[in-house]
């Protein structure tokens, strides 16, 4: 007997050929973190929020980048609560993890300042 091909008959949809290859990387279903992101000013609340950026969801682990170090302690204290509430908006258990990481900021400088000597 001879091994069936099984694959489907005529094309298949990008949405469902996207969410495979998607679970074999390890990414969040790309509506998961569209959703997180239309409430992440809601999910923080908008002191926080203007102090993080998303950066992705991998793995189930929310990447956040933080400007100030406070702000990244203040995320890994309410950590537990940051994954309930994520998961919440999202539907079902997406984020088991926060990676908060403090993004360096170059500053530029004023081109005509000169440097004390």
């Amino acid at each position: 007997m001879f091994l069936q091909d099984r694959r489907p008959k005529g094309p298949t949809p990008i949405a469902s050929s996207v969410e495979v290859v998607s679970a074999r990387l390890g990414l969040a279903r790309p509506d998961s973190l569209a959703v997180l992101e239309r409430h992440w000013t809601q999910l923080l609340g908008s002191g926080l929020a203007d102090h993080c950026h998303l950066r992705g969801l991998r793995d189930s682990v929310l990447v956040i980048d933080v400007d100030d170090p406070a702000i990244s302690d203040h995320l890994h204290m309410m950590r537990a609560d940051l994954i309930n509430a994520s998961n919440e908006i999202c539907g079902g258990t997406f984020v088991t993890e926060i990676r908060v990481t403090v993004a360096r900021t170059r500053r530029v400088s004023n081109r005509n300042q000169r440097l004390p000597e």
